[in-house]
């Protein structure tokens, strides 16, 4: 399944949650903001046991964006954590803006001319992309 299939089926993971936006920001061109809410997706096509393929593709798009975000800012993961579980927090009860963050996040990474090339290598090797 492509990459672009896989917002219509988190899209259906989303739906399934609240409907009340809430205060919190979660911004989709801020690679950490990216890397966890494609992680949100993820563990909801596991826990939905949905398509091994969506499952690929969220765990894929959610590695890019650690990874990138990792490299770019080495150290700095602890200090996000109290940012992180906000996110986690706002996800859930607010899908349309969770669906627009999942477009505009797999939007930039396909869009980055290095992201093709992790892509090959993810699928070749996925336990050493993590």
């Amino acid at each position: 399944m492509p990459i672009r299939n896989l917002i219509c089926s988190i899209a259906l993971l989303a739906l399934a949650g609240g409907s009340a936006a809430t205060a919190a920001t979660v911004d989709p061109n801020n690679d950490f903001d990216c890397a966890t809410v494609l992680q949100f997706a993820h563990r909801m096509a596991v826990a939905k046991q949905l398509e091994a393929d969506i499952q690929e593709q969220t765990l894929l798009v959610n590695t890019w964006f650690a990874d990138k975000w990792n490299h770019e800012h080495p150290g700095e993961a602890p200090k996000q954590i109290d940012h992180y579980a906000e996110i986690l927090k706002v996800l859930p009860d607010d899908p349309t803006g969770t669906i627009e963050t999942l477009k505009s996040c797999v939007a930039r990474a396909k869009a980055d001319s290095r992201f093709e090339g992790f892509v090959t290598a993810f699928r070749k090797n996925p336990s050493k992309s993590r």
